[in-house]
């Protein structure tokens, strides 16, 4: 699906300040803006495109994160842990800031990123074309915010429901060749991680977040562009605890001791009293020099992010309900180069290459308290073992690339291309994934597409952990003796579109279909929810896609409808994650992954009066899988769940010719109580709930 954004259209409804008349400098802004644009084309792969005035008309507008704006696009769902998936892919999205990629960190850049630095954001998915390379699983592209249309800001106060308060601000302006924008938030709330026993006030639940972001431009000449980027996160989590549980008598797992045990005398230790927490942190930087000429782009860039997560989960509560207490700190710090160019070889052909150099440096320690057990996992003494272990791994992974871009004519285009990934870890390996797509208009509202794209995505770097030798004979033991690290996985992808415009309607069919060897997924394991990657040895998965928008005056909607099936067989790495009969059932017969849903439907419309904008949308999913008492691994699957959100904006007057808006917004309107999972399927062993009803108001005063 592809929604047209102009360039420079930021902000049409004028909340961030006025517009600012077109001069020279806007001029050379709007054509640099269009070759960085023409470098990262998405021939033949599916698109899906917001404006940052679409984000805005919908429910919680820039106050969300990019995540959870892209729930609304096609294919896009949540899994079990609240990350999300796009085509059942369980690999990790790749982010592209101005046509930057950022490399991966530790946690997902779009659950931090804040959609209020966008002027437009892009999922693309499908046979993606050579530029994206060591990822299966899609790219977005957020074409930020800059001052060079901009003159002025906004300040907003936000808040409602479970104590939730948000302040933020942004601000853009230009002076001479030089343009810039800021922006910030902090959050408080007590509802940061989903909730395990889907009480509408979760307990032991709070969070405190900030994020900053800035953008800085100079115009060296009307053909040469230097910008710097740079952005923060600090993220705090409570882990939530579920209510009037005992530990003597507690039944999470499943476990590899036997219960109760006992610490300090005692066996007895209450669910609400357990105090585990999460920190996350994301900081990144890129500085880039763009040069464009009549014919040819070229953007060569330096980029640096530096993510660290530490969970402290140590207390007595947590040997007693899970076997063992845990400390961990992992940091990755990844720095590179990217030089990326687009030349018009003759009136047909567009020459597109690049070459990418990443170096990612991965620390981790961790601290585990457990009690002895024998091999029947039975308690033995009564004094806790404090058990230590480190990890350092260095990884490199080079890229380069070639593509053209070939207008056969009769509204053909044929785009072919390769490239060539060496990646060194604690092995090399060099792999060559040939890129094709073509694409047929013949005529001006239809557009059929057809792709083929082969990847290699990395292994894994794995968190921090005590090794399974030290803890074999502790309550903290694995299920499951030995266990690879895991492998690099290859993936095989066809995907056919067609695009058709009938006026202000646009329909939508994309189909897929997915082969891969090692499937990379990503496991929350045991009692104590550790969550571990690890590869499948086979994955099939196939899919369809129905997508609809109108956009006509004061109108719009949507509606996204997917359908998808994915099928594993094997466990490749990590086995000594999983018991026994998990590891017999995933190798004897194909089975679905955790986090696989059937059937996902998000839409919405929105309706502008003259000073009211009225919205709503919904999602839907048909549940994912679980594991019934006496059946097949993983073959049943959770209730399906309706989401309704609403959302009103009221420009209650114009102060010095600046807009004050009152938002009010309404989260799971009908308040229905759904899983996201029950802690039953392999992969997935904790209990998680959607969002309750919550009602939320702000407002929002330009400057």
């Amino acid at each position: 699906m592809l929604i047209a954004v102009p360039a420079g259209a930021q902000d049409a409804d004028g909340d961030d300040g006025p517009g600012k008349p077109v001069t020279e400098i806007i001029i050379n802004a709007r054509r640099l803006d269009a070759a960085r644009a023409s470098i990262d084309a998405s021939l033949g792969a599916a698109t899906y495109a917001l404006s940052n005035d679409t984000i805005e008309s919908r429910p919680g507008g820039e106050t969300t994160t990019i995540s959870q704006v892209l729930l609304q696009a096609p294919g896009v769902a949540q899994d079990g842990s609240g990350k999300l998936r796009l085509r059942q892919s369980q690999g990790a999205l790749q982010y592209r800031i101005n046509n930057v990629a950022l490399p991966d960190g530790l946690t997902d850049l779009g659950e931090s990123l804040s959609p209020r630095i966008a002027a437009k954001i892009e999922l693309v998915a499908g046979a993606l074309p050579a530029q994206y390379g060591l990822n299966a699983g899609g790219v977005v592209r957020i074409t930020t915010k800059d001052g060079v249309y901009l003159a002025g800001g906004q300040a907003e106060l936000y808040g409602g429901s479970r104590g939730e308060i948000e302040p933020a601000f942004e601000y853009g302006n230009s002076t001479g060749s030089t343009n810039f924008f800021v922006s910030g938030s902090m959050v408080r709330s007590n509802y940061g991680l989903a909730s395990p026993d889907g009480s509408a006030t979760p307990l032991h639940d709070s969070t405190r977040q900030f994020d900053g972001f800035a953008y800085l431009d100079h115009l060296l000449d009307p053909q040469t562009r230097v910008a710097l980027i740079a952005g923060f996160s600090d993220e705090r989590f409570e882990l939530p605890n579920l209510r009037g549980i005992d530990a003597a008598s507690a039944t999470i797992g499943p476990v590899s001791f036997l219960r109760p045990l006992v610490l300090d005398g005692t066996s007895h230790f209450a669910s609400e009293a357990r105090d585990a927490r999460r920190h996350e942190i994301n900081r990144f930087g890129v500085l880039s020099l763009q040069h464009s000429t009549e014919r040819a782009t070229v953007q060569i860039a330096g980029f640096l992010r530096h993510s660290v997560a530490r969970l402290d989960a140590d207390g007595a509560g947590e040997v007693l309900f899970t076997g063992t207490g845990r400390t961990t700190r992992d940091a990755v710090t990844s720095a590179g180069l990217q030089l990326e160019g687009a030349y018009e070889l003759a009136d047909a052909h567009t020459l597109r290459a690049g070459a990418t150099i990443v170096s990612d440096i991965h620390r981790g320690d961790a601290m585990v308290s457990a009690l002895p057990v024998d091999t029947n996992g039975r308690q033995v003494a009564g004094a806790l073992l404090g058990l230590s272990g480190t990890s350092r791994a260095a990884v490199r992974k080079d890229g380069l690339y070639v593509q053209d871009e070939w207008r056969v004519g009769g509204g053909v285009t044929f785009n072919l291309g390769g490239r060539i990934d060496h990646i060194r870890t604690t092995g090399d390996f060099t792999k060559v994934s040939p890129r094709a797509n073509l694409v047929w208009q013949p005529q001006v509202e239809t557009r059929l597409h057809f792709g083929y794209a082969r990847y290699v995505v990395p292994a894994p770097v794995e968190g921090a952990a005590v090794s399974a030798r030290a803890l074999a004979l502790t309550s903290g033991r694995r299920p499951s003796p030995g266990g690879n690290d895991p492998l690099p996985e290859r993936d095989d992808y066809y995907d056919i579109g067609l695009q058709h415009d009938a006026g202000p309607l646009t329909a939508t069919v994309d189909v897929y279909w997915r082969q891969a060897r090692n499937l990379i997924d990503e496991g929350v394991f045991g009692a104590a929810g550790e969550s571990v990657p690890f590869n499948f040895a086979q994955g099939r998965i196939r899919g369809a896609e129905l997508g609809l928008t109108y956009n006509q005056g004061r109108v719009s909607g949507w509606l996204n409808l997917a359908v998808a099936g994915a099928r594993a067989r094997g466990i490749a790495s990590n086995q000594d994650t999983f018991t026994p009969a998990q590891l017999a059932a995933a190798g004897a017969a194909w089975i679905v992954p955790a986090d696989t849903q059937a059937v996902t439907l998000s839409g919405g419309g929105s309706y502008r009066f003259d000073r009211l904008r009225l919205s709503a949308d919904v999602l839907y999913g048909s549940g994912l899988r679980r594991t019934e008492a006496g059946g097949g691994a993983n073959a049943a699957h959770l209730p399906g769940y309706v989401q309704v959100n609403a959302s009103a904006v009221w420009r209650l007057a114009t102060i010095h010719a600046r807009p004050l808006d009152l938002r009010f917004d309404l989260v799971n309107a009908f308040d229905r109580r759904y899983r996201l999972s029950d802690g039953s399927a392999i992969g997935a062993s904790q209990p998680r709930f959607g969002p309750r009803r919550g009602i939320y108001a702000g407002f929002e005063q330009a400057f």
